[in-house]
């Protein structure tokens, strides 16, 4: 990792977070002309990241349905409390 990335804080940014050297960016390039604009790295990118944000969606609505559950059960036991009053 250290040999590819820094770990810095930059602009307005207040963590520090891990970016690419300046060699590695320059060795990106030559490998992946175009960049973004390079058609076949932008498919091979969204094919591998694809199952991953589709897990950490999944991962997401697991815990908002646990949270829901929860303030639901808060919720009743909020009412039984002042029906019993």
């Amino acid at each position: 990792m250290k040999e590819f990335f820094v770990k810095d804080k930059r602009n307005d940014d207040p963590k520090q977070r891990y970016y690419a050297k300046d060699e590695v960016l320059v060795q990106l390039k030559e490998r992946f002309p175009g960049g973004l604009e390079n058609e076949e790295l932008v498919a091979v990118s969204k094919s591998r990241s694809e199952p991953i944000l589709l897990e950490i969606r999944q991962a997401q609505e697991e815990i908002d349905e646990i949270r829901r559950k929860e303030q639901q059960e808060k919720d009743h036991e909020k009412m039984e409390r002042e029906l019993m009053r």
